[in-house]
């Protein structure tokens, strides 16, 4: 997601001439057909977004609307987390022309309902009883708490033997340096929750992964000396900014795990 890509101004959103209505189209193509016979996931984004429309204007159909809406975000669906009440009744600057005509109060609602809710999905980590076993499951589970933060934070996961979370835990705010100064912040919940395994995580608000000297020299440490407590450290993994998708492949691009690539395994 471009998030530097302004949103497009009115005179690129102007009202289409289309006179007909979703009802007159062929069942094949109207929104709410298409995902009955087909399902969510054969719909594309301005679809799904004129079902939530649900109903248009004398002027354009529902998906007209909702194409409309998307060409505003330069058809970048991770762009509607950006937008607003406001935005999406409301006038360009300076202008009385309304930047989406038929975008009133209602619709408006329930885009935004919507958003929200795809939101707090996004959000919301696997149960902690879930067993952790590869670095997706990990970064799951953690993206929640790192990924939105502008300054860096160091957490560790503990594990059972039988790779169950026993508890998430923030190690440091600010950097891994103190964490480096002071492993007991990171071993001491270990022996104390009887963890068999723990797994190291930390961001990076520039959005880059690539680990420093410094995050390597921790991940060091901390495998050195858990391992003398009969405690392993299965990953460390190193998270960027928030991205708009939700694949598993899209997923795997937003973080790095040091076992994945190798980085463990030569400490």
């Amino acid at each position: 997601m471009k998030a530097d890509t302004p949103l497009q101004p009115a005179k690129l959103l102007s009202k289409s001439t289309t006179k007909n209505t979703i009802k007159q189209w062929s069942e094949e193509d109207r929104p709410r057909e298409k995902l009955l016979r087909l399902g969510a996931r054969h719909l594309s984004d301005a679809e799904l977004l004129a079902i939530f429309i649900n109903s248009g204007t004398e002027q354009d159909t529902a998906l007209d609307l909702a194409k409309r809406l998307m060409t505003g975000l330069n058809n970048e669906l991770g762009r509607l987390l950006e937008i607003d009440h406001a935005y999406l009744t409301g006038c360009e600057p300076g202008e009385k022309k309304k930047r989406f005509a038929g975008l009133g109060d209602a619709r408006a609602c329930t885009i935004l309902a919507a958003i929200e809710l795809g939101r707090r999905l996004r959000d919301t980590p696997p149960p902690l009883r879930t067993p952790i076993t590869c670095s997706l499951d990990a970064y799951r589970v953690l993206r929640r708490q790192l990924e939105s933060l502008d300054h860096e934070e160091l957490r560790c996961l503990y594990l059972d033997a039988s790779g169950r979370v026993i508890k998430d835990e923030l190690v440091s705010s600010g950097g891994v340096s103190h964490a480096v100064a002071d492993l007991r912040l990171i071993l001491a919940p270990a022996i104390t929750h009887y963890a068999s395994a723990i797994i190291l995580a930390h961001n990076h608000p520039t959005g880059h992964l690539q680990p420093s000297a410094e995050d390597i020299d921790l991940t060091k440490r901390v495998k050195q000396i858990a391992s003398v407590c009969n405690i392993r450290l299965n990953d460390h993994l190193i998270l960027g900014r928030y991205h708009a998708s939700v694949t598993s492949d899209g997923e795997r691009s937003h973080f790095l795990s040091f076992a994945d690539n190798g980085l463990l395994a030569s400490l």
